[in-house]
């Protein structure tokens, strides 16, 4: 053969297999998931439940590849937060629940596990409001008043208070919070009223309050790990005794902060702390807000607050603390009507203030905040009825409200739940 002939016919032959390359590489490009759309949540639906269920079109690959979803949900507009990943269902219910009166968005990612990705449009939607309240249908849960509640190992405790003007002596708890069942009747330490508690160092701890024999103030100490079996920490705490006062947990330490020195209305704005319950610390002797009773205190945002009470009248300031010596005023005059034995609870990422009494009202409004300063009214009428002196917490996942003085009603046997 010549040699232009060899020539020629390598050329051509390289001619044919290069377009032959380039068909293959064609016909192997991986082509990305096709477009898709959303079903529900529905975009700016609204009143939206707390555990929703989301679904879309499947999105079919045009290389017949497995198609995988991530759905994405956010607070922000662009859905940046993935939620869940890999999923071969075109619908989720949550078992978790999200925020109430919260604005969501949400997407999804169809993936084809080639590297090819198609994302679906962006939905919002804003869950539903606090429920208007249900009352319980109790067995075992006898009326309380000026009582102390906590929770503690799965368990919702209650814990002195009175009824009319016989003082409870039976400290009672629940797993349910229906049927009550009574752990003690002589814990040890005397009966009481206007005391507090809380949960430290995995024991509940009752502090202080009006004794129901003598009716004098106490500055007493008590601890338990089994709401049986009660120890003495000290029967003469540092601070002065009284009723009225709050009490949290913060810093790995029990704070103890104002209440009221003697029937006289003699109210205190100081602020003690201990390490133990039988050592006690004066953080301070006259706090930035002014002297009270029948406020409540929170841990909220890694700070103290201190909320409302009475001093001469009712009150509607809020404090913090980040050290609980130097307190700043969030507000001096927060929306919510001045008020004093109120109850105050960290739920969704906020603070709730419920009920309450102040220049003659019996409350039974609901308002959360999510910095202090800025209230939001929830309902301006919940189905329960206006109170005072009662207790709440959060306890599987809802608000409990137990007892307290209604209209017309000195000791309220009475739970109801919020979620």
């Amino acid at each position: 053969m010549k040699r232009f002939e060899i020539v020629f016919y390598t050329i051509i032959f390289a001619f044919l297999t290069s377009c032959s390359s380039d068909d293959d590489n064609s016909q192997s490009q991986n082509q990305p998931p096709e477009d898709f759309n959303l079903i529900g949540v529905t975009n700016t639906a609204n009143n939206v439940s707390v555990t929703p269920s989301f679904s879309w079109n499947t999105s079919v690959d045009p290389d017949g590849d497995e198609v995988v979803y991530d759905f994405y949900l956010s607070e922000d507009e662009d859905a940046t937060a993935l939620f869940l990943e890999n999923l071969s269902e075109t619908q989720i219910t949550l078992e978790d629940r999200i925020k109430l009166l919260t604005q969501y968005y949400w997407r999804v990612v169809a993936k084809d596990g080639n590297g090819g990705e198609t994302s679906s449009e962006i939905y919002n939607f804003t869950t539903r409001n606090l429920s208007s309240g249900t009352l319980l249908n109790t067995n075992g849960f006898p009326a309380f008043r000026d009582h102390t509640s906590l929770v503690f190992e799965d368990n919702l405790w209650v814990f002195g208070g009175a009824a009319n003007n016989s003082f409870n002596e039976e400290t009672f708890f629940s797993n349910d919070g229906v049927s009550w069942n009574v752990a003690t009747s002589n814990p040890g330490f005397p009966t009481r009223i206007n005391h507090s508690s809380v949960v430290f160092n995995n024991k509940m701890w009752v502090l202080g309050g009006v004794d129901g024999l003598t009716l004098g103030l106490r500055n007493d100490v008590w601890s338990s790990n089994d709401g049986i079996n009660w120890t003495e920490a000290t029967g003469s705490a540092g601070f002065s005794p009284r009723q009225e006062h709050s009490t949290v947990v913060f810093d790995n330490k029990i704070w103890l902060i104002g209440g009221r020195e003697s029937q006289a209305f003699d109210n205190k704005n100081d602020v003690w702390f201990s390490s133990d319950g039988i050592n006690w610390v004066e953080a301070t002797s006259s706090a930035n807000f002014s002297p009270r009773r029948g406020h409540t205190s929170i841990v909220f945002d890694n700070k103290l607050w201190v909320i409302g009470g009475r001093d001469g009248g009712p009150l509607n300031d809020v404090w913090f603390s980040s050290d609980g010596v130097n307190w700043v005023e969030a507000t001096a005059n927060a929306q919510f009507s001045g008020r004093s034995a109120n109850t105050l609870v960290s739920y969704d990422n906020k603070m709730w203030v419920i009920g309450g009494f102040g220049m003659g009202v019996f409350f039974n409004d609901i308002w959360a905040t999510e910095n202090g300063t800025d209230w939001e009214l929830v309902t301006s009428n919940s189905n329960m009825p206006g109170v005072y002196r009662h207790t709440a917490n959060v306890f599987l996942e809802k608000i409990f409200v137990l007892g307290g003085i209604t209209s017309g009603n000195p000791s309220s046997d009475q739970i109801w739940v919020f979620d």
